[in-house]
């Protein structure tokens, strides 16, 4: 099942092909997620349709905790925790009006979160800490204002 993602990057060239930045998003995994990073992007030489790599390093902050049912019917509380994103990619930067270009890229991503269910089954309330994983292949079209 594909899982949504909105991101801003914000950054500055400096020198020519070499793009950083800072961005923030929303993505939704098993929860609502914002995730921080830092971009980095270098642009190979110019040619009609220019290839460029990227990475993208930083975590995720959970927006929110969540109420679970179990299999049992009963609710459990749960507080979600954040983790490490890395996200390579390569793609196409297709030139438009101006400075501004058109960007498609294929890439992975993989996002870590935990989670800890603190259960009502019994007077010991007991809890349990789970991370998961998300490990996935991303496709992104982008749009670069300069």
């Amino acid at each position: 099942m594909p899982f949504p993602s909105l991101t801003m990057v914000n950054g500055y060239c400096f020198q020519p092909g070499l793009f950083t930045g800072i961005g923030l998003g929303y993505e939704y995994l098993d929860c609502s997620m914002m995730p921080i990073f830092a971009d980095v992007k270098y642009i190979l030489p110019e040619r009609r349709h220019i290839p460029f790599v990227s990475l993208k390093l930083g975590g995720a902050v959970p927006l929110g905790s969540d109420e679970l049912y179990s299999d049992y019917g009963f609710a459990e509380k749960t507080t979600v925790y954040g983790g490490i994103l890395i996200s390579p990619e390569f793609g196409v930067l297709f030139p438009q009006k101006g400075k501004n270009a058109l960007l498609v890229s294929v890439g992975y991503h993989h996002q870590e979160i935990s989670y800890e269910n603190f259960s009502n089954r019994g007077p010991e309330n007991l809890g349990q800490r789970t991370f998961v994983n998300f490990n996935r292949i991303s496709f992104r079209i982008s749009y670069l204002f300069r």
